[in-house]
């Protein structure tokens, strides 16, 4: 943390802030456990709270698509 000039940072806040930026940024708790390397998902869950609105950023996305294909704008769903 020294040579990293990050005074008062400890690798524990580190792997919070990766976990916590992973989950808000909307990965999957399952793929944010597997970059912290958790073996239990329990482990993870810690990090649910972070998520903003988790069901309508997926619905969003979701119907984001649907009005794209019936515009014609794609014409498969990916």
């Amino acid at each position: 943390m020294k040579k990293a000039r990050l005074p008062g940072v400890t690798p524990h806040t580190l792997r919070h802030t990766v976990g916590s930026t992973a989950v808000s940024n909307g990965e999957a708790l399952m793929m944010a456990g597997a970059i912290l390397g958790h073996a239990n998902p329990r482990s993870t869950a810690i990090y649910a709270h972070v998520q903003s609105a988790p069901s309508k950023k997926s619905a969003d996305r979701v119907t984001g698509k649907i009005a794209a294909a019936l515009a014609g704008k794609i014409t498969a769903f990916r």
